[in-house]
């Protein structure tokens, strides 16, 4: 763990090392933290500005929460989502490994990083994922 982060870096290897999927209108679109991806590239095209963020509002701070309060705080982090980014599209996160539960989340385009931090911390999540007009997708650590 680094001095400046509260997140163990057992944790933030674990969001590093995830499967990041786009579902609806972008089904079959997997990426992952640090790895260029011509989906992306393609999907953020036509945005302005060219950015997105996945990011989720469940199991805050990573500490499992039932499905009905994960459900109702995604659902509140949508609107707030739907008020800032161009397009959000349902997403999740999945560990290859199976010891987490996916988490559903979204993947909001048009979004600032300014704004994707502000929701994540307003969600108490450790990190969103964030990409820019690169399509490389960065681990954003929020503690």
């Amino acid at each position: 763990m680094s001095d400046s982060s509260l997140v163990p870096e057992a944790l933030a290897a674990a969001y590093r090392d995830s499967d990041y999927y786009i579902h609806g209108e972008s089904d079959g679109l997997v990426f992952h933290v640090d790895r260029y991806s011509d989906g992306l590239k393609r999907l953020l095209a036509p945005v302005n500005p060219p950015t997105a963020a996945f990011i989720t509002a469940c199991n805050p701070y990573s500490r499992l929460s039932d499905d009905d309060d994960n459900h109702r705080a995604n659902q509140r982090l949508r609107v707030r989502l739907e008020a800032l980014a161009v397009k959000v599209l349902p997403a999740s996160g999945c560990d290859p490994r199976g010891e987490w539960p996916p988490e559903p989340g979204f993947f909001a385009l048009g979004l600032t990083l300014d704004d994707a931090r502000r929701l994540g911390e307003a969600f108490r999540q450790n990190a969103v994922i964030w990409i820019d007009e690169d399509a490389v997708p960065r681990l954003v650590l929020l503690r």
